[in-house]
């Protein structure tokens, strides 16, 4: 079956759009009956229209391996078995949702709301009409899929809110998919304060630079505290490890000779220094890092992943594949 055209368009459209999808992040599907076309692993949406970033996999052999029928890859599901990409770690629930045409998005907005108490509170008021359920932190792949199965219940919603992850809508055509999460988008929308700070006068140590785009998040006080207190999600972990490391003015070499560091230091008061060999898929996560921090209301209580649930993510085989195959591309 070809791939419809419109739908390629919307998964291109959603990939470009850092307030939706980062890097790597997010997939996007399309139903054929018993067989899927999804996002491969480690591609990115953006490339929809000019790359061939899609699979082919039975749904059923898919939804089999929720409950252990295979390894929880969902490469044993795929049609073409000498491909050489492999199924999006969420391939299981693309296959589970009855809708033709699912879109998995890392929405700022949504994130944003599902990482932290309040933001969670509002769902209900802000969402009211919309057939939506919310579900809880589990890790990507296999875990969220069957936390997604408990949420659908007997009437399956068309918007699932991530905690902690993201965003999914759900349609029986391309439009009905995309008009949905433009709504969702539109009612979760929150207004960022001003990310604009002095440049700063400190020199970077070899092999770094201050990267001007994220000096906001070392200079403010609340932004500084909420990223060294935590990480929100799993692509921050994947790509930036654990929190956001804080290290004093003036105390940046001696930290540097001492202890190994994340791609990422946040200098207190001074700016944010990247490593001179840093990917563009680390440097999309920590420009997601600060639009979500600009964004979450001083006032709301945010709650980050646990260590446990950071481990997790560390040690797992398949986003380590993921940012191998990204690398391998050029585009990690």
């Amino acid at each position: 079956m070809k791939i419809p055209a419109n739908f390629l368009e919307l998964s291109r459209r959603v990939g470009a759009d850092p307030q939706l999808v980062q890097g790597p992040g997010g997939n996007t599907s399309v139903k054929f009956g018993r067989t899927m076309w999804v996002k491969a692993s480690g591609t990115e949406l953006s490339d929809a229209l000019n790359r061939d970033i899609f699979v082919e996999v039975d749904c059923d052999r898919a939804i089999g391996e929720i409950d252990g029928a295979g390894d929880g890859t969902c490469r044993a599901a795929l049609v073409d078995i000498q491909s050489t990409l492999r199924p999006s770690i969420e391939t299981a629930f693309h296959a589970l949702l009855p809708f033709r045409f699912v879109v998995h998005v890392h929405s700022i907005a949504t994130i944003c709301h599902a990482a932290s108490v309040d933001g969670v509170q509002q769902l209900t008021g802000k969402l009211e009409g919309l057939n939506w359920a919310l579900v809880p932190y589990r890790r990507p792949g296999i875990p969220l899929t069957r936390a997604i199965r408990d949420a659908m219940g007997s009437t399956p919603a068309n918007v699932y809110i991530l905690k902690n992850h993201g965003l999914i809508v759900c349609g029986e055509t391309v439009d009905e998919a995309g008009s949905l999460l433009g709504e969702v988008e539109r009612r979760l929308k929150l207004v960022p304060v001003s990310t604009v700070v002095p440049e700063t006068s400190q020199r970077a140590p070899d092999g770094w630079s201050f990267r001007r785009e994220n000096a906001w998040l070392a200079c403010d006080e609340l932004a500084r505290s909420r990223a060294r207190a935590a990480s929100y999600y799993p692509d921050h972990v994947v790509f930036l490890g654990p929190a956001c490391t804080v290290v004093a003015a003036g105390r940046v070499e001696e930290f540097l000779s001492s202890k190994p560091a994340f791609p990422v230091i946040l200098v207190e008061g001074q700016g944010t220094l990247v490593r001179s060999d840093i990917r563009p898929s680390v440097l999309a996560m920590l420009d997601c890092l600060q639009n979500v921090l600009c964004r979450v209301p001083p006032e709301w209580a945010m709650t980050g992943l646990n260590p446990e649930d950071e481990m997790q993510l560390l040690n797992w085989d398949a986003e380590k594949y993921r940012q191998a195959l990204a690398a391998a591309s050029g585009r990690n």
